[in-house]
């Protein structure tokens, strides 16, 4: 499998998606579905932001949405009672904390890294003499 050249192992993965894809409903949307996801996927690498992101939450979306409607309508639409109960007040503080936590602690360390850096560009500057070029 390693010794497959990778435009031929690219080629084969796009055909049998392409062909799953097409298979599953007999639509060609799905197809061109798949080409939107795709190019969506390509961009997201080539902008360094994380391709795996985009895929647990087009694995888990469809399911989450599924449970949504089926609590809101056990609760006859009263958005309420996702909020009501100890677990779920617990579920969400912890996420709050969490996410402000990651966002503390990237904003604490580009703050440390820059003064590292300036302080290693006043070091550089202090401690290189300035010479001159003779020719």
């Amino acid at each position: 499998m390693l010794q497959i050249p990778r435009h031929y192992l690219y080629a084969g993965i796009i055909l049998f998606g392409a062909l799953g894809s097409y298979a599953l409903n007999f639509s060609p949307v799905d197809v061109l579905m798949l080409l939107a996801i795709g190019l969506v996927g390509f961009f997201m690498r080539r902008y360094g932001y994380p391709v795996a992101t985009m895929v647990v939450g087009m694995i888990l979306g469809p399911m989450a949405e599924e449970r949504l409607r089926r609590s809101l309508a056990i609760s006859q639409g009263d958005l309420t009672h996702l909020v009501t109960s100890p677990f779920a007040a617990f579920a969400y503080a912890a996420i709050i904390v969490i996410v402000g936590a990651g966002m503390w602690l990237q904003q604490h360390r580009e703050r440390r890294v820059g003064a590292e850096l300036e302080q290693l560009v006043e070091d550089v500057r202090t401690a290189a003499p300035t010479q001159e070029v003779s020719r």
